[in-house]
């Protein structure tokens, strides 16, 4: 599939909050909540896992400008 074809990561995000969180809601209504917090904390565990996590350079603590 080339780039053009492939949909945006906001498109992509767009169709997984819709299948997993909107419409459980819709036909299942608060018994569907927990089903839905497994899903969010699945999909955020799976994008911790896709960054290159590692340790992040530290920065130079910035200079203090006097008056």
């Amino acid at each position: 599939m080339s780039e053009q074809e492939r949909p945006s990561f906001m498109q992509e995000l767009d169709n997984w909050s819709l299948t997993a969180v909107i419409e459980p809601l819709l036909d299942n209504g608060p018994d569907a909540v927990a089903d839905i917090k497994k899903a969010i904390r699945e999909r955020v565990l799976q994008s911790y896992r896709n960054q290159a996590a590692g340790p992040r350079p530290v920065r130079a603590p910035r200079k203090e400008w006097r008056r």
